[in-house]
């Protein structure tokens, strides 16, 4: 999947707003600040992320989504049959565009990037969630807790149930991996003989370097010219419960 396409930008605001997003999302709504650009999901009942999203505050009762525009329509839809008595709005803003700022921080715009930002991404541990790798990872197999993006305490939500088990009571045999390899080819093959690997995001770091973000054991078999790339911090942190 090419990186370099557009984003929707939802504009959510109203008196039940903090409340409404609170219910749904894996994060805790309540400590945002305001300008503050949050990873976060939305999961199905079955506690595996529908919608992989970044949340910002403008105020008090006003807040922005940003997700994958493959995701567009799907999220309007499950906006509007969970929302439907809520006192909110929920608008689409202009496309945006992911860009790397100063910093190595990701931003959103309505510019297009001028330069090739996808491979930076990558090695920053941000994956995108699009309409192909919906519902396929639960929160904890894409590092998103590492981020501040799951909140174990806050309460109720979509899927928490499922969340919460896995945290208190297992720990997940699978989480995101940056991987180095020479081609698309290699990536090909390793998927072909590992089936259970779920590829999130690719691009090339140089001409002879493919990166790939995936989802996989870290026990995997790794063909010839292919190796695991360390993530950054937060990502050193452990993956299970202590």
């Amino acid at each position: 999947m090419d990186l370099n396409e557009a984003f929707a930008v939802f504009k959510i605001e109203g008196t039940d707003t903090a409340k409404f997003l609170q219910g749904q999302l894996t994060c805790n709504v309540d400590t945002l600040v305001v300008g503050a650009l949050q990873p976060t999901a939305i999961c199905n009942l079955k506690g595996r992320v529908l919608f992989g999203l970044w949340l910002s505050k403008l105020a008090a009762d006003a807040y922005t989504l940003t997700l994958h525009h493959s995701l567009s329509d799907a999220f309007t839809a499950h906006i509007r049959k969970y929302a439907a008595f809520a006192k909110l709005t929920c608008t689409v803003q202009a496309t945006h565009y992911a860009h790397i700022a100063d910093g190595g921080q990701l931003v959103f715009a309505e510019a297009e990037p001028n330069i090739d930002w996808r491979a930076q991404l990558l090695q920053n541990g941000e994956y995108v969630i699009t309409a192909q790798t919906s519902e396929l990872c639960q929160p904890q197999e894409l590092r998103l807790q590492q981020r501040g993006g799951v909140d174990y305490n806050k309460g109720c939500y979509l899927g928490q149930e499922i969340v919460a088990r896995l945290y208190f009571k297992a720990a997940p045999k699978a989480w995101l991996q940056l991987l180095a390899m020479p081609n698309s080819q290699a990536l090909t093959d390793l998927v072909a003989a590992n089936p259970d690997v779920v590829v999130l995001n690719q691009a090339y770091a140089s001409p002879s370097q493919l990166h790939v973000l995936l989802v996989c054991k870290p026990t995997l078999a790794l063909p010839a010219g292919c190796q695991f790339v360390p993530l950054p911090s937060p990502y050193n942190n452990a993956i299970a419960r202590a």
